[in-house]
């Protein structure tokens, strides 16, 4: 015959595993991209973001460091899932003009579909008394097509890719943020 003791002992908050720290990480990420998008950087608080996330404040700093960190790993994630879809894109045998037009197809339809982030990216973008550099720069989408486009001759000689792309993301930011669709 075995014992069995059953104990109403709180779990140990001893280390977690790696797929509970993913997942607190995913977590605090969601929230913080939510309510950043719509209070901007200095709207949002560390208290604020425990709170939305349902961790203590220490959990944040202890997977992000700072406020500031963690704004930067949102834009970021926000920039590689960008630069995934046109890599992709870039990636299917198409002739130049079909591929332009497919790029653009697919960044109105990915915009549209993370409308908060858009708004996240914008407000980034804008500054938002932030410090230089937080956001965008060559690490950018804008700044991967540029050169993608120069490299793969997509354009013609009297055009600056890197203007035209910056007025295509204006296009886009604006689209994906006006009134309904």
């Amino acid at each position: 015959i075995s014992i069995v003791r059953v104990t109403n002992k709180p779990k140990s908050r001893g280390r977690r595993s790696d797929a509970q720290a993913a997942r607190t990480r995913a977590r605090i990420l969601r929230a913080a991209e939510s309510l950043f998008a719509r209070r901007g950087y200095r709207g949002v608080s560390m208290r604020d973001l425990a709170r939305a996330c349902g961790v203590r404040m220490f959990t944040i700093q202890h997977h992000y460091g700072t406020k500031l960190r963690l704004y930067r790993e949102i834009l970021r994630n926000w920039e590689a899932e960008i630069r995934g879809l046109l890599e992709r894109t870039l990636a299917e045998a198409k002739p130049s003009g079909e591929i332009v037009g497919e790029l653009l197809d697919r960044l109105f339809k990915f915009y549209l579909a993370n409308r908060e982030r858009v708004a996240l990216s914008a407000r980034a973008g804008l500054g938002e008394g932030l410090p230089r550099r937080v956001g965008g720069g060559e690490e950018s989408w804008v700044g991967f097509m540029s050169s993608t486009m120069i490299e793969r001759k997509l354009m013609g000689a009297d055009l600056d890719p890197r203007l035209l792309l910056i007025t295509v993301e204006g296009i886009l930011n604006n689209h994906a943020l006006a009134v309904r669709h």
